[in-house]
């Protein structure tokens, strides 16, 4: 429940307000520690090449760096642009069922 709206009730007790508080201040600073180990080890990994070319792309941020870099196994899984876009989901192919004519082609996405 946000803060927020935990004061829209009729009564709000103080310190279920301060637990909550409290609460809400640990996991801000566990995930600022969790933020820090992120970049670390994109900074100094074996993927840290890797890891500047897609911080250079406007709206790709630490935690899309770090997830596209492990799900590909730093692009060894995608040698190439394409093979990238494919593994992603984005490419649309054409889903036919056997050989059956009557039934009509459709487009779906691919991918991880």
């Amino acid at each position: 429940m946000r803060t927020h709206a935990l004061m829209q009730w009729p009564v709000v007790i103080s310190r279920v307000q301060t637990q909550l508080d409290g609460l809400i201040a640990d996991l801000d600073a566990r995930i600022n520690v969790l933020d820090r180990e992120i970049a670390t080890a994109l900074a100094d990994g074996a993927c840290a090449t890797s890891a500047a070319v897609l911080a250079s792309i406007t709206g790709i941020g630490p935690i899309t760096t770090a997830w596209l870099l492990v799900t590909t196994l730093n692009f060894t899984l995608c040698p190439t642009p394409e093979a990238a876009a494919a593994y992603a989901g984005v490419v649309p192919r054409a889903d036919e069922s056997g050989s059956s004519v009557r039934a009509r082609r459709r487009l779906t996405g691919g991918g991880n």
